[in-house]
C-alpha cells in the first residue's frame, strides 16, 4: 500500500538524534531518549541502523543577588553558553544605577534600563548597586532678611534705605 507522510521515518530530530542508513534500514520499535540523557535507553531494532545524537545545551543557574536602593531582575532563571540575557534595573527615587557586576553587561540601546549580557559556560550571579543621585535636588532662594548689609562707612546697618549700599558683599544701588 501507500505510505502516509507520517509513516516515514525522518531523517533527524534537529539537534536530538540523527538516523544514518535510513534508506536501507528497517526500523522495528521505538528508540526513547529522554531529555537531558546521555544515551538513548532503547536502541533501533534492525542493525543496519547506526544511532547518532547530541545533547541539549547544558544551561547554567543565573542568580541576582538581593539589592538595596532599587530592584534588579533577569529575564530568565538559567541560560546556556552564548544566550543573551537581559537585566531590568529598577533605581528607588533619588537613586541611580552605580554598577552591574558579576557579568560584562552593557546598555540595551533605546531601551531605558535594560541591560544585556552573554551567558558564559557557568552559573552567574548578578549584583547590582545603586547610588544616590547625584545633582543639584532642590533650589532655595536667599532669605534677603538674612541679608549682611553694610553703608559706604563700612557700618552694620539692619536695613538698606536709599543709597549705596554692600549687600552680602556686593555693591547694591537702592533707589
Amino acid at each position: 500500500g501507500k505510505k502516509n507522510e507520517e509513516d516515514i521515518v525522518k531523517n533527524s530530530i534537529e539537534g536530538v538524534v540523527t538516523f544514518t542508513d535510513a534508506a536501507n534500514g528497517n526500523f522495528a520499535g521505538n528508540v526513547e531518549m529522554p531529555f537531558g540523557a546521555t544515551e538513548p535507553t532503547t536502541k533501533p531494532g534492525d542493525p543496519r541502523w547506526t544511532l547518532t545524537y547530541t545533547n541539549a545545551p547544558q544551561k547554567y543557574a543565573i542568580t541576582v543577588a538581593e539589592t538595596t536602593n532599587g530592584k534588579a531582575e533577569a529575564d530568565k532563571k538559567e541560560a546556556a553558553e552564548g544566550e543573551k540575557v537581559t537585566i531590568t534595573v529598577t533605581p528607588a527615587e533619588g537613586f541611580e544605577l552605580d554598577a552591574i557586576t558579576g557579568v560584562n553587561a552593557t546598555a540595551v540601546e533605546g531601551q531605558e534600563g535594560k541591560y544585556e549580557f552573554t551567558m558564559p559556560a557557568e552559573a552567574v550571579t548578578v549584583t547590582v548597586t545603586f547610588k544616590q543621585t547625584t545633582g543639584i535636588q532642590s533650589v532655595k532662594a536667599a532669605d534677603l532678611n538674612d541679608a549682611v548689609i553694610y553703608n559706604l562707612n563700612g557700618a552694620r546697618v539692619s536695613k538698606a534705605g536709599k543709597g549705596l549700599y554692600i549687600i552680602n558683599g556686593k555693591k547694591v544701588v537702592v533707589k
